[in-house]
């Protein structure tokens, strides 16, 4: 019962705080292009009576969880070649729903991806929303369900990413560029050892 008490009051003051930047759109991102072949030209959400802030409080509040340094998310190559692993037709492929940047999302992270806090550094998290978010597709529109189960592959997704850093390890010039991205002025062998 605490644990709920204190989610309700984080939702409202995070509603109070980001909700007045937060418009109908909800910065869905639009898959004009898709992997999968099921282009869409808009986004229209499912009326559940969720305020636009409350759906983007649901994708974006952390949780806790700790799936890889944040820093090295943002850096990480795809395996193959130098496109970044969270370039939208990318994740698009394992069907979570890319966003656009917006006040609780800055980096443009998909539905229910987090920058949360960890000891020392910040870590890339998944929300209740990775999987409880949906984009039904017929014709040309995609309509959002929050709360609905997600059609996402989190198997593929993580044998990707997993791919994805043993690829960054063994290629020196994979390797280099994520350095370079993740250390910036700190860039030396001592740091890139480490």
């Amino acid at each position: 019962m605490r644990r709920l008490s204190l989610t309700v009051l984080v939702i409202f003051w995070a509603q109070a705080v980001f909700g007045a930047d937060v418009g109908p759109t909800r910065d869905a991102f639009v898959a004009t292009q898709d992997p999968l072949g099921e282009p869409v030209t808009s986004v229209v959400y499912v009326q559940q009576n969720w305020s636009p802030a409350q759906s983007v409080q649901f994708y974006f509040t952390e949780q806790g969880s700790q799936i890889i340094p944040y820093d090295w998310f943002l850096a990480l190559e795809q395996a193959e070649g130098a496109t970044p692993f969270r370039d939208n037709q990318n994740i698009l492929k394992y069907r979570y729903l890319p966003q656009n940047p917006g006040a609780m999302n800055p980096d443009g992270l998909p539905v229910g991806f987090v920058a949360g806090k960890g000891l020392g550094r910040r870590w890339l998290g998944m929300t209740c929303a990775a999987c409880h978010t949906a984009e039904i597709r017929l014709g040309n529109t995609g309509y959002r369900i929050d709360g609905a189960p997600t059609q996402g592959d989190v198997q593929g997704l993580i044998a990707a990413l997993t791919s994805a850093l043993q690829k960054t390890e063994s290629d020196p010039a994979k390797f280099a560029r994520f350095a370079a991205k993740v250390l910036g002025a700190n860039n030396n062998a001592a740091n890139q050892a480490d």
